[in-house]
């Protein structure tokens, strides 16, 4: 009988915490599958194996002679059987109940193709140390969640947590791709994630072991995979996924912080690398922005003005703005042009319209934003955007993209659409 879910788990020289993980997986009446490959270990891993096997039927073990490295995830993939599917670890701990909840959500909700939860930690012997907290990203549940925005920041999903349905599973070869390495999960939930909706369960559900052989420590922070990770991920989906996916000057300053940190953690306080691995993120955005001037016919990144006209009793105008703040920074050669028409139902004097902007920037908590212009005589519009080299019309109607054009133009309508799968969620 084909089990509703299966935990698949690589086994390697880790016997005295290994009883742990497997015991936490079989609770009782639990309708699953244990598929463990023993990836070449010495220390009496397959004995314990084999004892495991023969006491639970739930338990499919394998033996390889050899290590094989990074092939053992996705050839587990291919192994796996159930409705569901959970990656799992040798050193780690699921909490009580955690696996059947999991199930209970991806069961109660058909457009989810993925829940995940944050995680708890442990020493290791095994003394609990708290929550992680880069995985803990709201205070309640979410269900059916447009999440591709926010995993692309970081990898926010600890990979023992998550559970997927087995149809949606991208191939087992998206994680034999050496130039992921070692953040091929980061990868592999992404793809998932432009495909279905995820879940998020506020309640930590598994409980990961810290320790100075964790693959995390050892081959993400020391050898500096985390940084070449990073860099080909954003790679691959800047530059070669469609559609791609075009970072807001919000997005774009989490990016760089977060490389900051991956360096700092490799290279400590030297500056001088740390300077060339922020030029070398650079040059994704500028590789971009010269991709779409091509597609576009453009001669490069020029002067932009986006014009709109705002009706101040709706929302719309507000959507406008917070997309436009979300979309550039300081850096960037562009404008907010809003046309008011006095003689439109609603208009409001200028220096009412200033007041309403300011308060809505102030909510937001910048002290500092591109520029908004307000024009409030016609005489006046051809002077304030005869600086700029490009002009656009903001589309109607709140979330609108249609028309957008140019590096700039699509940034825009990417926070246009962020803006409202948040509304939405």
């Amino acid at each position: 009988m084909t089990p509703k879910l299966s935990v698949v788990l690589p086994a390697y020289n880790r016997v005295q915490w290994l009883g742990t993980a497997l015991d936490s997986v079989l609770a009782p009446g639990l309708d699953c599958e244990l598929v463990v490959v023993d990836n070449g270990s010495s220390d009496g891993t397959w004995d314990l194996l084999q004892d495991y096997a023969r006491r639970d039927g739930r338990v499919r073990a394998v033996r390889w002679e050899v290590n094989n490295g990074g092939e053992v995830y996705p050839c587990l993939l291919e192994m796996a059987r159930g409705e569901y599917v959970t990656l799992f670890a040798d050193d780690d701990e699921m909490l009580p109940g955690g696996l059947a909840r999991k199930m209970a959500v991806l069961d109660a909700h058909p457009e989810v193709g993925m829940v995940f939860s944050p995680v708890r930690t442990m020493n290791g012997d095994g003394v609990d140390t708290g929550e992680m907290a880069w995985a803990r990203i709201a205070e309640e549940d979410l269900i059916g969640w447009d999440a591709f925005d926010t995993l692309i920041l970081s990898n926010c999903v600890p990979m023992p947590a998550a559970m997927f349905r087995r149809s949606l599973m991208p191939n087992g070869d998206l994680l034999r791709i050496e130039r992921f390495h070692p953040t091929g999960d980061w990868n592999f939930w992404l793809d998932l994630s432009r495909r279905s909706k995820l879940a998020y369960l506020r309640e930590a559900t598994v409980r990961l072991r810290i320790h100075d052989r964790q693959a995390t420590v050892t081959h993400g922070v020391q050898a500096g995979g985390f940084i070449t990770g990073t860099f080909n991920i954003l790679r691959y989906w800047m530059l070669e996924a469609e559609p791609p996916y075009v970072p807001s000057a919000r997005a774009w300053a989490i990016h760089q912080l977060n490389m900051t940190s991956y360096l700092q953690g490799t290279h400590g306080h030297d500056e001088a690398r740390i300077k060339e691995g922020l030029r070398q993120l650079q040059t994704l955005r500028t590789e971009q922005e010269a991709r779409f001037s091509l597609q576009d016919g453009d001669a490069g990144i020029q002067p932009e003005a986006f014009l709109h006209e705002p009706d101040w009793t709706g929302s719309e105008w507000v959507e406008v703005l917070l997309s436009y703040l979300e979309a550039f920074g300081l850096e960037d050669p562009v404008a907010l042009v809003l046309v008011m028409d006095p003689a439109r139902s609603g208009a409001i004097p200028l220096d009412q319209a200033q007041a309403a902007i300011l308060k809505l920037v102030a909510g937001t908590g910048r002290e500092r934003f591109p520029d908004v212009v307000l024009v409030d005589k016609p005489g006046e519009l051809l002077g304030t955007i005869r600086g700029f080299q490009h002009l656009q019309w903001v589309p109607a109607g709140a979330g609108q993209t249609e028309g957008l054009t140019g590096a700039l133009g699509r940034r825009l309508a990417q926070a246009r659409r962020n803006l409202t799968a948040r509304e939405e969620a």
